[in-house]
């Protein structure tokens, strides 16, 4: 699959108006061996966000909750190599500033992802809930829909009771300069040992076809429009 094709096949699962896209990718999965599919993939960004889309990877350190440190620039992702790869390589992607969930993305609602606060990790002012209002699209790009974080932001609104907010505290350096942060965060409760499943919630939304699905690829890639998904988040938590 060349890289227009690829271009147009990302394209056939998103809505009509242009937004927000939210990717969660794993690439091993998503192909065998294709050594052009970062840069397929970075073009078919910089050409959506041309077109008007602003696209959003995950770049997130969970690592700063055990050393505390966060690099703007050099901390790389822990969650996939595809938002390293945009940040370095494709002009345009900027980094949001929360030290645990930070995003890569490119595109004009970029400044306004780099604006949401780095004191909570979920819940109301968060970046999710700008996800959220602007009912972005969640793709998942060679990975399964248990890898969706959209669905904690939904945990932390309904209070559940087997997470608890937990602060982290340590340092963030941007453009070499170094400062204090501390994060909020809506973690599991280990004394209580619950186990995520999500399984009801995405059948649900494959039984109603909101799922979108483009099967060319090892894993198929799949988009679902964020308010349905907090439909049912919100339905099966309250």
């Amino acid at each position: 699959m060349n890289r227009k094709q690829l271009y147009k096949c990302i394209k056939s699962l998103l809505p009509k108006k242009s937004g927000i896209i939210v990717i969660h990718s794993s690439i091993p999965h998503l192909v065998s061996s294709n050594e052009n599919i970062l840069w397929d993939l970075g073009y078919t960004f910089k050409l959506l966000s041309e077109e008007g889309w602003t696209i959003v990877l995950p770049s997130f350190t969970f690592s700063f909750c055990k050393e505390g440190n966060f690099d703007l620039v050099n901390s790389a992702s822990e969650v996939g190599i595809l938002s390293d790869f945009c940040f370095k390589n494709v002009d345009g992607f900027v980094r949001t500033k929360h030290p645990i969930y930070s995003f890569v993305s490119i595109g004009k609602l970029s400044n306004k992802l780099n604006s949401a606060n780095t004191i909570k990790a979920f819940g109301k002012n968060t970046i999710f809930e700008i996800f959220e209002k602007n009912n972005a699209t969640i793709m998942m790009l060679g990975c399964g829909w248990e890898y969706n974080t959209f669905f904690h932001h939904f945990e932390e609104i309904h209070k559940v009771p087997y997470r608890y907010n937990k602060v982290f505290s340590g340092r963030i350096i941007e453009n070499k300069k170094v400062k204090n942060i501390k994060s909020t965060m809506f973690v599991r409760d280990s004394n209580i040992n619950a186990i995520n499943d999500f399984s009801e919630v995405i059948l649900k939304l494959k039984k109603n076809r909101l799922i979108q699905t483009q099967s060319d690829f090892k894993l198929p890639i799949e988009s679902c429009q964020a308010k349905d998904i907090a439909y049912f988040c919100n339905n099966n938590l309250k």
